[in-house]
């Protein structure tokens, strides 16, 4: 070889590798040559989890995966269809925005049973129905003629335990550490679902037939709080002793128990309803909270860490008050409403359709779900957070994801009467009370 074909060797080498050592280096760092823009883009990504995780991926028409969590990588500033499917399943469909240089996140994606079939748990005109609070047992209410029953349904197995039978009006049924409290119009049952023959009955325990407004403590299934002549009282049901909390001067309207204090009601003010706290070990102590305008329909509905709910009863308006800010949240007109498990958000209906509220956002507090003509019958949160149900006129029962934009809506059931929404610890089952032809009861749809 001449000294001048050795020379023009050198120099072609020298122009590839002078070629090609930036595109290599762009090409390493991230970067893709945008033949659109006829430029060097930063590329991002797309990181998809899915559940159930084994399910065919698009991107764009093209399948480039059946199983999540996936990352998609070396994707130009653009937008994307990101398609997901799996057999017997409602499709996933999507535009996804990728911007340079960031990852595109979307978590927590669900796909959900394309029609999935009732099958019919109890038969029979069940009234009321709740889950304990491991959600393996489902305490309902069967109305026999003038007979309300009340069963302890376990859901692994859907074997039904008779607990307790009374012509008297049920208000509510509630899980306590376990055991079933039965409350009735001047009573209260505590009943152990495991040894229901075995059961404490407050009336008859404390000669008191006419309690208002009954209590249990949440950390002592044994102890019960109520009011008399306006007046807070409590009732031990093993010792039989009876317990006088002198907090008021003034009648109390209502009252809470939680996390060793007693949060209650008064109108001591003039023109004012004040709301107040004193310590279950010294209740001498009593601290101003807030107060409220002047109305007989307050009543004290929950308290979650740092967060007070109070309802209007009058008028239909929620108070949401943050104990440690001091700030006060007034939702206007509300139908039903339910708070998350972290209790930072609620979800609610009213007139003008489906709503939730976060109170740690600092702007954008309400997201619009749902408004529609239609009714909004019934909602509540999934299993998770990321989703929510509701019922539409009764009749059509809907998932859709729990996003301030870009959500996807599915319709999981139309059957007639349609209520009481259960989701089980998982997500996969949904149960509720529905009617259809002739056959009413409790049924369970499997969606995922």
């Amino acid at each position: 070889m001449t000294l001048f074909h050795r020379r023009i060797i050198y120099i072609i080498f020298f122009i590839i590798f002078s070629t090609a050592a930036p595109i290599i280096v762009f090409y390493s760092s991230g970067y893709r040559y945008n033949f659109k823009k006829n430029n060097w883009q930063k590329t991002g990504l797309i990181f998809l989890e899915t559940k159930p995780k084994e399910v065919n991926v698009y991107l764009n028409g093209k399948k480039i995966d059946q199983y999540s969590p996936i990352h998609i990588k070396n994707l130009l500033p653009n937008e994307y269809t990101i398609i997901l499917t799996k057999p017997g399943y409602a499709q996933w469909k999507k535009n996804i925005s990728v911007y340079a240089g960031e990852s595109t996140t979307i978590q927590y994606v669900r796909l959900f049973k394309d029609s999935p079939f009732p099958r019919m748990i109890v038969n029979g005109d069940i009234n009321q129905a709740i889950f304990n609070e491991n959600k393996t047992k489902i305490a309902y209410i069967k109305k026999n003629e003038a007979i309300n029953n009340i069963y302890v349904l376990n859901i692994s197995d859907n074997s039904s335990r008779h607990i307790y039978s009374t012509k008297e009006d049920i208000v509510k049924l509630a899980f306590v550490n376990n055991k079933l409290a039965v409350y009735l119009k001047n009573n209260i049952l505590i009943i152990d679902a495991l040894d229901p023959a075995t059961f404490l009955n407050f009336s008859e325990l404390s000669n008191v037939y006419t309690a208002a407004n009954i209590k249990i403590d949440p950390n002592n299934t044994n102890y019960i709080y109520y009011l008399r002549d306006g007046y807070l009282m409590g009732f031990n049901l093993i010792t039989r002793v009876n317990q006088t909390f002198d907090i008021s001067n003034t009648r109390i309207i209502d009252y809470f128990v939680a996390y060793g204090k007693i949060y209650f009601l008064n109108n001591e003010s003039l023109n004012k309803i004040m709301l107040k706290k004193a310590s279950l070990e010294n209740v001498d102590e009593k601290i101003n909270i807030t107060t409220f305008d002047s109305s007989n329909g307050y009543s004290i509905i929950e308290i979650k860490d740092n967060l007070i709910v109070v309802q209007n009863n009058t008028k239909q308006d929620l108070i949401l008050f943050d104990e440690t800010s001091g700030q006060k949240e007034i939702i206007k007109n509300i139908t039903d409403y339910e708070l998350s498990s972290d209790g930072n958000k609620l979800l609610f209906y009213n007139t003008l359709g489906l709503l939730s509220y976060d109170r740690l956002k600092n702007n954008d507090k309400y997201t619009l779900f749902a408004r529609t003509a239609e009714q909004i019958t019934a909602s509540a949160w999934y299993s998770v957070d990321t989703h929510l149900l509701y019922i539409i006129n009764g009749t059509t029962l809907k998932i859709t994801e729990n996003l301030y934009a870009n959500r996807l809506t599915y319709d999981l059931i139309k059957l007639d009467n349609i209520r009481n929404i259960l989701t089980d610890k998982k997500g996969d089952e949904i149960y509720f009370i529905a009617q259809i032809g002739n056959q009413r009861g409790l049924y369970r749809i499997e969606i995922e």
